[in-house]
């Protein structure tokens, strides 16, 4: 009885040693997946569209904690840098505290490049091994949305894996074609289908995940009928995302005439063509070339273009001005036309050698401007007078020499 007790307690004491050694770490960042739903008939016949809404949610407070029960010191140094479960969150306070046996030695501690190592030197601390608790901050502002991943499953079938577009509350997608379906093999409300979200296997050894079975199936016949169930059901979805995210006010991503640009942008990062699939569900003011746009008339040139565009073109010559800083139609013509004479009759006198002709095609220019309406009458007919006294002078050289 006695060696059976023997045995007993050290058995127990075996395993007390070997947990001793044990770190206790904090759980790797949780995620969320809610709302998943399928939709068909999107683009083309048969196609299968899936959104679901994801939060990677962001914090910002020391709520995180990992405790490793046997660090050895020697030379007031560690032996080995200690790592954390999850990277900390770089702000301008203090973002972590480290204790070996409830002694603060934070002063003597750095945090390395990869945010999650932790090493410490010049503890004051004796030759021994210690008991050490870091509490630091963390979350998912420490990461990318390259650092999560939504897969579509059949069963223990990967049929499509995607990243997620950002951190924090948001909407994410996947979309097969008519040829994906078939080559995936998948039955439209198939009992195996689910949804994974998971965190990166590459940055936690045993990532948090999430997987959903429980799936809203819209079995529309035609895509018109997609379309009107596609757009209340983003719509709906945004606007649970307007109410989850404490950063984004009510009427931010929906608006009572559509969805707004923020809310497209959420909308599109999740699936880049649902602008195909609902064109007539974004405001006006957001960027759609899918839907009606007008464009409000609040450009100058916009001015412009419309008078020369209904054949009022003095009116455009007014607009160049008030453009110019307020001159004169006339004036804004007249350094046109006046520029572009100058320049063509300098080309003419270097090629051609020839200041008549120069002259002419000078004068030439100025009435396409009359005609156009940017020069007054006396931009043409005073050159011309000018131009006809310099022929008759040439003239009475010629008869009089």
């Amino acid at each position: 009885m006695k060696c059976t007790r023997f045995v007993i307690g050290l058995l127990v004491l075996g395993v007390a040693v070997l947990f001793a050694g044990q770190a206790s770490a904090a759980a790797p960042l949780g995620l969320e997946l809610r709302q998943v739903e399928i939709f068909r008939h999107v683009l083309d016949d048969d196609d299968w569209l899936v959104l679901a809404r994801f939060h990677l949610v962001p914090t910002s407070a020391i709520t995180f904690s990992d405790s490793f029960a046997s660090v050895s010191v020697t030379s007031e140094a560690f032996d080995d840098p200690v790592t954390l479960t999850n990277r900390v969150i770089e702000t301008t306070g203090a973002d972590y505290t480290v204790t070996a046996d409830s002694t603060d030695i934070t002063s003597y501690c750095a945090l390395e490049d990869d945010l999650m190592t932790i090493d410490c030197a010049g503890t004051g601390l004796g030759d021994d091994t210690y008991s050490v608790v870091i509490d630091y901050r963390s979350g998912w502002l420490a990461y990318s949305g390259s650092d999560a991943l939504v897969r579509l499953w059949d069963d223990s079938t990967l049929i499509d894996e995607e990243g997620t577009p950002d951190t924090g509350f948001m909407m994410v997608g996947a979309y097969l074609s008519a040829n994906d379906v078939t080559d995936a093999g998948i039955s439209w409300e198939g009992a195996n289908i689910s949804l994974e979200a998971s965190a990166s296997p590459v940055l936690w050894a045993s990532p948090s995940s999430q997987t959903v079975t429980s799936i809203t199936w819209h079995g529309t016949a035609t895509q018109a009928e997609t379309e009107v169930d596609l757009t209340i059901t983003v719509r709906d979805m945004l606007r649970r995302l307007e109410v989850s995210d404490p950063d984004i006010d009510t009427a931010d991503y929906v608006a009572v005439n559509g969805i707004t640009e923020p809310g497209a942008v959420i909308a599109t990062n999740a699936w880049p063509l649902i602008p195909l699939a609902i064109p007539e569900s974004f405001l006006t003011t957001s960027f759609n070339p899918f839907g009606d746009y007008e464009a409000a008339d609040t450009s100058l040139v916009d001015t412009i273009e419309t008078d020369i565009a209904s054949t009022d073109v003095a009116g455009a010559w007014t607009s160049l001005g008030n453009l110019l800083g307020g001159i004169s139609g006339h004036a804004a013509g007249g350094l046109v036309f006046s520029i572009l004479a100058i320049v063509v009759a300098g080309v003419i006198v270097t090629k051609v050698e020839s200041p008549g002709i120069a002259l002419i095609a000078a004068w030439s220019i100025i009435m396409t401007g009359w005609l156009l309406g940017a020069l007054p009458a006396f931009w043409v007919f005073l050159p011309a007078g000018l131009i006809g006294g310099y022929g008759l002078l040439r003239l009475s050289k010629v008869v009089f020499d």
